[in-house]
């Protein structure tokens, strides 16, 4: 992998191709959780390569793994796509819902149809700063390592993000309120 690395920062045209091939479906399904569209997806996915591609004479080892680099241009790309497009009436949760309540456990027994909505605005409501990290920790399964290395903070803060929007979200689903 080392090797393919610094032949792709090198220029070659084939070790760039192969990074891209080796890394992609992981960085779409990434991308797809936070865009839950399969298009825009792919196509925030391809420029996220580009940039890869583009900005890869500045990736250092020494600062963390390649993955976590790819994983934190594809969060930034993704994040400052969002930023430029009004996505708060985009509501399409229904499979993130879903995965969460299978992934974590909420001390529900039984999820009905209509606490579906409730489920939807609930993950939709919750800051960003807590749904990325349940995002790249139960769906992409990132370690906490590496997660801090791409939002660019302490271990201790992704861990206590993840239980505050873990315990935000159970209390949203248990008839609390989300911005408490």
């Amino acid at each position: 992998m080392e090797q393919l690395i610094r032949d792709a920062q090198a220029g070659d045209r084939e070790s760039c191709e192969k990074l891209i091939r080796l890394f992609y479906n992981e960085i779409y399904a990434y991308v797809y959780k936070l865009t839950f569209d399969k298009e825009l997806a792919m196509d925030l996915t391809q420029e996220v390569f580009i940039r890869v591609i583009k900005k890869i004479s500045h990736y250092k080892p020494k600062h963390g793994s390649f993955k976590s680099w790819l994983y934190k241009v594809a969060h930034n790309y993704t994040i400052n796509y969002f930023n430029t497009r009004d996505y708060k009436n985009h509501k399409n949760y229904i499979e993130l819902a879903e995965q969460i309540t299978t992934n974590i456990n909420l001390d529900l027994t039984v999820i009905k149809q209509e606490d579906t909505k409730l489920i939807n605005n609930a993950i939709y409501n919750l800051d960003s700063k807590y749904k990325d990290i349940i995002i790249m920790r139960y769906f992409q399964d990132l370690s906490i390592n590496e997660i801090a290395s791409i939002l660019e903070i302490n271990d201790n803060t992704v861990k206590t993000r993840l239980r505050r929007g873990l315990d935000k979200l159970k209390e949203c689903l248990e008839g609390g309120d989300l911005y408490e």
